[in-house]
């Protein structure tokens, strides 16, 4: 039998019984033993995601810090600036 034929009468099969298959069902998967050299490269990744998550955020947090510090000095500026007396207009030599 081929997988259509295969297929075709367990469809018709289910028609006639009356059950109609679930969509939510999925087929068993097996899973094999890892090997001790897919554990321990398993566990190496792991381990480097970790790590690069964790400068990820450490980044992160640094550039906002680094940020925020940037606006505050910014605003300060514009703000000493909108203070300052206005320069005296120079007169051209000539």
């Amino acid at each position: 039998m081929t997988s259509g034929q295969d297929t075709a009468e367990r469809l018709w099969l289910e028609l006639i019984s009356g059950h109609a298959p679930s969509p939510t069902t999925k087929p068993a998967q097996v899973r094999l033993p890892r090997t001790p050299r897919e554990s321990k490269a398993s566990e190496t990744t792991r381990v480097a995601r970790a790590l690069i998550d964790e400068t990820t955020e450490l980044r992160q947090a640094n550039t906002a810090r680094l940020r925020q510090a940037r606006l505050s000095k910014e605003a300060e500026d514009r703000t000493h600036v909108a203070l300052a007396p206005p320069k005296k207009a120079r007169r051209k030599a000539g």
